[in-house]
C-alpha cells in the first residue's frame, strides 16, 4: 500500500515537474533573450525531449541505456561549466537549466519501468546542477567584487529535480521491479539487457 502511494506521488510529481518546468523555462527564455533567439532555444530542448521520451517509451531497454550515458555526459558538462563560473545567465537564457530539465523529463519515461535507475540519474542531474550553480555564484563573486546573484532558473530546476529523484529512488526501493511493468535491474539497463530472466525461467517445460 505504501509503495503504491509513493509510486503515484512520484509519477504525479514528475507530471507536475514537466508541466510547470516547461512553463517556467519558456517564460524565462521569452524574457531573455526574447524574440527569435528565444523561440530557437525553446525548440532546441523541446525537440530532443520529444525524441528521447519517445525512445524511452517505445524501446524501454535501449532508451534506459541511451539516457544513462547521455545523462552522465550532461552531468560532466554541467559540472565543468560550474567549475569555471560559466553557468549561462541572461541574455544567453537558461541553457543549462533547460538541458538538465530535458534529461529529467525524458528519464521520467524510463521510471515507468525502472524507477530506481531513473531516480538515481535524476538525483545525479539535480545534484550536479545545484553544485554548478553554487560554484558559478562563488566564482562570479570572486571575479566581480560586488558579487552576482544565483541563477534563478538553475537553482529552481535543481531543487525540484532533487525532490523528484528522491521520490523515484524511494518508490523503486519500496516496490519490487515487477510492480513497475516488469522492469529489469540497473545492471541490465546499463548493459542494454532485457528483463534479467534466465531461459529456464521463461520455458515452463524446464
Amino acid at each position: 500500500m505504501v509503495a503504491r502511494i509513493v509510486r503515484y506521488v512520484a509519477l504525479a510529481a514528475m507530471a507536475a515537474y514537466g508541466l510547470l518546468g516547461s512553463i517556467f523555462l519558456i517564460g524565462t527564455t521569452l524574457l531573455a533573450p526574447g524574440g527569435w533567439p528565444a523561440a530557437l532555444q525553446v525548440v532546441s530542448w523541446v525537440v530532443p525531449l520529444a525524441g528521447l521520451a519517445t525512445l524511452a517509451l517505445l524501446h524501454p531497454e535501449r532508451g534506459a541505456t541511451t539516457l544513462a550515458w547521455i545523462t552522465a555526459l550532461v552531468i560532466m558538462f554541467v559540472l565543468l561549466l560550474g567549475s569555471v563560473g560559466a553557468i549561462p545567465r541572461p541574455p544567453v537564457g537558461p541553457v543549462v537549466a533547460a538541458t538538465v530539465f530535458t534529461m529529467v523529463v525524458a528519464l521520467g519515461f524510463v521510471a515507468l519501468q525502472q524507477p530506481w535507475l531513473a531516480g538515481l540519474l535524476i538525483l545525479g542531474s539535480g545534484a550536479s546542477l545545484a553544485v554548478a550553480t553554487l560554484l558559478g555564484a562563488v566564482i562570479s563573486g570572486m571575479v566581480h567584487r560586488h558579487g552576482l546573484p544565483l541563477d534563478e532558473s538553475s537553482a529552481a530546476v535543481s531543487v525540484l529535480t532533487l525532490a523528484v529523484g528522491l521520490l523515484f529512488l524511494l518508490a523503486g526501493a519500496l516496490e519490487p521491479p515487477s510492480g513497475w511493468s516488469g522492469s529489469g535491474s540497473v545492471g541490465d539497463a546499463l548493459r542494454g539487457g532485457s528483463s534479467g530472466l534466465e531461459p529456464r525461467d521463461r520455458d515452463p517445460e524446464r
